[in-house]
């Protein structure tokens, strides 16, 4: 069971820096908490005995300030680790376990050198002996978060000095998670809502390219291939010479100056004939129904036709299109699924054993 302190008393040398304080001269900078086993007579645990001590009787560690609160309007409260175990090495502080009998506040003049420092409070234990501090033995660290308030000028004005050797204690890491919680929950609705945005615009855009993928899946469904050949009649292998064919039963049909049409399969003279020579020179102005042929996808032509060759390279380009869609979706649900698995490790090595007053 924790051993309970009597109150803490402001030095000689404290009360000169509060009254400095009091002034407006100086401000207080509080910079480490120190424990010792010095034992203490009544007359030595005294008011006036205790202030004017300059420091503890046998002092044995020393520790830096984790925080500063604001305990009311002229107190603050300070906290330290006490430990036998270095928090930042790993290494042994305490090798001979002692009683914990007195334990002293020291301060000094805000951005003042060292040799300002001075024992700011002191404090005893109200038994004969205090927490009994035990040597590091290797495995499990002795730790106590201890609590020490003191009387100041102005409590919005007190600061304390920290420097590496400063930890974090287990309810400030509480208070980092917490916050850290509320944040990352503003980050994951935005990325929610990113996210539905991003599956809106695939969807819109899927749509529409699975309806081009539709309509060039028909019209090359419609076209031969760049290279092919026909049967002839009684051919036995395609473009060879045809074994047979169907005379037309027209002997003749048109002369030399009537020219002729086919219908039905068969020749037949035209009602009109050619009455003269055509002119090297002559123009026709009948309506031209040839459409040119494109073998490329640069062409800005509305009147022309593309061949076979680039109905292929369509093709596949189509084919990868949709190698890279695909990709692209898988590449995005592992993205979501690693952020959904992804989180925060928070290992302090801090437990708390004890507690003082």
């Amino acid at each position: 069971m924790p051993q309970p302190f009597n109150t803490a008393v402001i030095t000689d040398n404290g009360a000169q820096l509060l009254t400095r304080a009091h002034a407006g001269e100086v401000k207080v900078e509080f910079t480490r908490i120190v424990i010792g086993n010095g034992s203490y007579s009544e007359e030595e645990r005294s008011v006036t005995a205790l202030q004017k001590r300059t420091a503890l009787k046998s002092q044995k560690n020393s520790y830096p300030l984790s925080d500063v609160v604001v305990h009311s309007e002229h107190s603050v409260k300070v906290t330290a680790l006490i430990t036998n175990q270095d928090p930042i090495t790993g290494e042994a502080i305490i090798n001979d376990g002692y009683y914990i009998n007195e334990m002293g506040l020291y301060a000094k003049v805000k951005g003042g050198d060292d040799s300002t420092e001075i024992l700011y409070s002191i404090t005893t234990t109200t038994g004969e002996n205090g927490d009994f501090m035990p040597p590091y033995n290797g495995y499990n660290p002795a730790q106590i978060i201890q609590d020490y308030y003191a009387t100041v000028s102005n409590s919005k004005e007190v600061t304390i000095c920290t420097d590496n050797q400063a930890v974090a204690l287990a309810e400030d890491i509480e208070e980092i998670r917490r916050k850290l919680d509320e944040d990352m929950g503003e980050v994951r609705e935005e990325l929610a809502e990113n996210i539905g945005g991003i599956r809106g615009e695939l969807a819109e855009n899927t749509g529409g390219i699975q309806t081009q993928l539709t309509k060039l899946t028909n019209d090359l469904a419609e076209k031969a291939d760049a290279s092919h050949t026909h049967s002839y009649a009684g051919s036995a292998s395609a473009g060879g010479s045809a074994a047979s064919a169907v005379k037309l039963d027209t002997a003749a049909a048109g002369s030399g100056t009537q020219p002729v049409y086919f219908s039905g399969g068969k020749p037949v003279a035209c009602t009109y004939s050619l009455a003269k020579s055509v002119p090297a020179n002559a123009v026709f102005t009948d309506t031209n129904t040839w459409r040119g042929v494109q073998n490329n996808l640069t062409s800005t032509a509305t009147d022309q036709s593309l061949t076979a060759n680039m109905g292929r390279v369509l093709n596949n380009s189509i084919s990868s299109l949709r190698s890279s869609l695909s990709d692209d979706i898988i590449s995005l649900r592992s993205s979501i699924l690693n952020y959904k698995m992804s989180g925060l490790n928070f290992a302090s090595g801090i437990s708390v054993v004890g507690a003082g007053q």
